[in-house]
C-alpha cells in the first residue's frame, strides 16, 4: 500500500515515488482512492496530472 499526499509533494516528487514503488513491488494493477471532488475541488486535476506522468502520458520536463 502506498499513500501519496498531493498536498505535500509536488508532481515530480509524487511521480518519482509512485514509479519507484511500482517497479520495486512489481505492481500490475493500481487502485486509486482519495477524497471526493466536492471535498477537494482540485483533487481530480492533480491526480490525473500525476497519473498521466506516472504512466508515461506526459513529459516530466513540463512540471
Amino acid at each position: 500500500c502506498l499513500h501519496i499526499d498531493l498536498g505535500t509533494l509536488n508532481t515530480l516528487q509524487a511521480v518519482k515515488t509512485v514509479r519507484s514503488w511500482i517497479v520495486h513491488h512489481g505492481i500490475e494493477m493500481l487502485n486509486i482512492a482519495g477524497p471526493r471532488a466536492s471535498e477537494n475541488p482540485e483533487i481530480y486535476d492533480m491526480t490525473a496530472k500525476t497519473l498521466k506522468a506516472v504512466l508515461g502520458k506526459a513529459e516530466m520536463r513540463s512540471f
